[in-house]
């Protein structure tokens, strides 16, 4: 059964949570900000570009640990340039990540099974070579990969949207949430949905634009910190604020509904 949760009741929650957000941890935003800002605009080879990159990570992670501990009016650490990794946060993303890898390796391997017993019904298919798999797949062929692959995005997806209340419940209960947060979607899924489309996806195409300048304009410094600048903010001061304040709405309202 869905739960009536009006979608502009969340997105109005996720932005009058972005200005509070702000407050509780600006010195984290800006800092955060200027990490992604010079992991984009330096492009450093090797190790140092990974560094800077990781670094950048680091700082989000620890952002979104601040955002959810002033969305549940948590105490968090005072000095903004101090890291503070939560350790629940970091036990739920990389749980999150490993069931999410495990799945998609399950999806993988079905989608190339599925692509070897195709192309081996197609004519000029050889085993030893693997350069004849592809030409061996007809026009129905490909459909039936391309929908599989299809579905196996789609798959992903649902499985990301089931597992996303995680870490407002962590914060919510005080100790790790997963697989228990999982019956927590079961009656929002489609205001949770819709909520994440809303919040996301215009986040999602302003920074493919973004990337794409960043390979089309000139290779000029001052155009690239502008690049990267954007991009920090992008992350930094909308996509994780805007994000918690959905999540955090979106948890109440499965645990106390009619709450803000």
């Amino acid at each position: 059964m869905t739960r009536r949760v009006p979608i502009t009741g969340a997105l109005a929650a996720a932005l009058r949570f972005a200005p509070a957000g702000w407050k509780a941890a600006w010195p984290r935003v800006a800092l955060t900000t200027a990490l992604a800002a010079a992991a984009v605009a330096l492009r450093l080879p090797g190790w140092p570009g990974a560094g800077l990159a990781m670094a950048a990570l680091v700082g989000l992670i620890d952002l979104q640990g601040r955002l959810y501990a002033a969305a549940f009016a948590q105490a968090a650490p005072r000095a903004g340039t101090q890291l503070a990794l939560d350790g629940r946060l970091l036990a739920v993303l990389l749980l999150k990540a490993a069931l999410l890898a495990i799945c998609g390796l399950i999806l993988f391997i079905l989608l190339l099974a599925t692509a070897y017993g195709v192309a081996s019904a197609g004519p000029g298919f050889r085993a030893e070579d693997v350069g004849t798999w592809s030409g061996a797949v007809d026009v129905r062929g490909r459909v039936v990969v391309e929908a599989l692959a299809a579905l196996g995005v789609l798959v992903m997806g649902w499985l990301a949207m089931r597992l996303s209340l995680a870490e407002a419940a962590t914060f919510a209960d005080g100790r790790v949430q997963v697989l228990s947060a999982w019956r927590l979607t079961r009656a929002i899924a489609v205001p949770l949905s819709a909520g994440l489309l809303a919040v996301n996806a215009p986040i999602a195409l302003a920074l493919w634009l973004l990337a794409g300048a960043a390979v089309m304009l000139p290779d000029v410094g001052v155009v690239l910190w502008l690049i990267g600048l954007a991009t920090g903010l992008l992350f930094t001061a909308f996509l994780l604020p805007l994000n918690v304040g959905l999540m955090t709405y979106l948890h109440r309202q499965t645990t106390c509904p009619g709450t803000e």
